[in-house]
């Protein structure tokens, strides 16, 4: 069986194929790109590839150790401060208003259920006069490693400077309220797109930490937007 299919067989679990030349390090450092030549060059060897299906990168490969996962499979999330008992996010937001969900319905699934976004009872939708900032957040403690990236599938439409997602590091003692942007280290996520698409955010800065992890949407622009803002499969991985 060649490496190709060996990844493709994985299927829903993370399952290892150790080849001899390059190191992890060496292939987290690479672009998607040089990865995708790399990991299909019949000739390399050594190094450790994770895949899980309708998660991956652009070449098939999750690559390194897996710090954090979230998949969005709960489909019960509370509302304002509390605690989802099964995945461990505090939710900081009012479900009478603009929240998030977790849903198949907003836009074709990659993988099942995915984050999304809804208005009141109407999901896939979001009020542009509602309350325009809420988040999603947990604790998240960072290996001393050189290399360490958020790995996520994006979906939806949003507007550059106006709607859009965030993830941000911030300090554990940070507060988190609705209506109110986080302080920290803030990655705006990408507007626009009109299928499931692969980023990456490099947060090798925040090694050897514990972080409280913020998932966000922020709203400065008087048009209301469909689809949605979507996410799913959301990883931390490392050297």
């Amino acid at each position: 069986m060649g490496l190709v299919d060996k990844i493709r067989n994985t299927r829903k679990h993370y399952a290892p194929l150790i080849l001899p030349n390059y190191t992890t390090t060496e292939m987290l450092a690479l672009t998607n790109i040089e990865r995708g030549a790399v990991i299909f060059n019949t000739d390399i060897q050594n190094i450790v590839t994770f895949r899980k299906e309708g998660w991956c990168s652009p070449d098939g490969t999750i690559i390194g150790n897996v710090v954090f996962s979230e998949y969005f499979t709960d489909d019960d999330l509370p509302s304002n401060g509390n605690t989802d008992p099964t995945t461990g996010w505090v939710f900081v937001q009012d479900t009478r208003d603009n929240h998030f969900i977790v849903t198949s319905e907003c836009v074709v699934p990659l993988d099942g259920n995915y984050l999304s976004l809804a208005y009141d009872t109407d999901d896939c939708v979001f009020r542009a006069d509602a309350t325009n900032v809420f988040h999603m957040y947990r604790d998240i403690t960072l290996p001393d490693k050189d290399i360490i990236k958020i790995f996520t599938y994006l979906n939806g439409i949003g507007i550059q400077d106006y709607a859009y997602g965030t993830i941000t590091l911030a300090s554990t003692d940070t507060s988190i309220a609705i209506g109110t942007e986080v302080t920290g280290t803030v990655y705006i996520l990408p507007t626009g797109l009109h299928q499931w698409t692969f980023h990456e955010i490099d947060i090798s800065a925040a090694r050897n930490t514990t972080k409280r992890l913020v998932i966000s949407w922020r709203s400065k622009n008087a048009y209301d937007i469909t689809p949605v803002f979507s996410m799913d499969n959301l990883l931390i991985i490392s050297n």
